[in-house]
């Protein structure tokens, strides 16, 4: 008796936690991202787009385009993240050397 409870009570917050909770993949929110990433994404994107249009060519205008804009891209995005690493680093240490009042 107890464990059909048990397991009805299981199923019901499983149910309900999974109609009610948005799921969404580890690397969704990024409180890094910018509208500077976001352009330089579309750039390197359409760049790349561009190239595959005219059959990938290994040397050339195109390709250094695209390798231009893929590295500037991922050149901005690890700066980026490094940055708001060094910032969260930064509020830890502030934080952690806060005297806490014990009541």
């Amino acid at each position: 008796m107890i464990n059909k409870c048990y397991d009805d009570l299981i199923n019901t917050l499983t149910y309900a936690a999974r109609e009610a909770i948005p799921v969404m993949s580890v690397n969704t929110i990024k409180p890094y991202w910018s509208e500077e990433l976001q352009q330089l994404k579309e750039k390197s994107i359409e760049a790349h787009s561009v190239w595959a249009d005219i059959g990938k060519p290994r040397n050339g205008l195109f390709n250094r385009l695209r390798l231009k804009a893929k590295y500037d891209y991922k050149r901005a995005l690890k700066q980026t993240i490094t940055n708001f690493e060094w910032e969260l680093d930064d509020e830890l240490m502030i934080c952690h050397s806060c005297t806490y009042v014990k009541i």
